[in-house]
């Protein structure tokens, strides 16, 4: 019920409809552009996936984490928040599972938006079709759940938009970086 409760808030935030929107419309615009005779189609999917968390993943991290994780602080309601009869332990576990079950609901929207462009260029092929299984389940998956445990730290350590900002931007620089 409690989780319930959680994910009904964050429905009720327009910048996380928002993103529920824009993001799968950046993954549309991102595989529209996918070619036929290029490469290994699987090939070319797998790189779109894989442009999309990281490009994406700092974006949305960085723009949701206040909302979800700060919302007691910056409406000045944490001694309110903390007379409730849940223990912090559980409020924290509860808004940790709402953060990574709404990031991985917008890369699933934004996985099946590319694979229906895909799907609608170059016919439907089961390779495809387990490559963005295989995708949501080994490479967003673990980068969600370890992304938001930092995030969630550094919310729980520091209590600042502005330390969640500064953070998902340099998490953003690195990831580029790397990739």
């Amino acid at each position: 019920m409690l989780f319930i409760n959680e994910w009904r808030f964050c429905l009720r935030q327009p910048l996380i409809l928002v993103c529920m929107i824009l993001i799968p419309i950046f993954g549309l615009i991102l595989s529209s552009g996918a070619q036929e005779g290029s490469d290994n189609l699987g090939t070319q999917l797998q790189l779109a996936h894989i442009i999309l968390l990281m490009m994406v993943l700092p974006i949305v991290l960085g723009t949701l984490s206040p909302i979800v994780f700060l919302r007691d602080t910056s409406h000045n309601m944490s001694e309110l928040i903390n007379s409730t009869p849940i223990t912090h332990n559980k409020r924290w576990l509860l808004r940790y599972g709402t953060m990574v079950s709404l990031l991985f609901a917008i890369f699933v929207l934004c996985f099946a938006v590319v694979l229906v462009v895909y799907t609608a260029e170059f016919g439907f092929s089961t390779e495809l079709f387990t490559i963005t299984i295989l995708n949501l389940l080994l490479l967003v998956l673990p980068s969600i759940l370890f992304v938001t445990a930092f995030s969630l730290w550094l919310s729980t350590y520091w209590q600042s938009a502005m330390v969640m900002y500064v953070w998902t931007a340099a998490l953003g620089i690195i990831y580029l970086l790397l990739g």
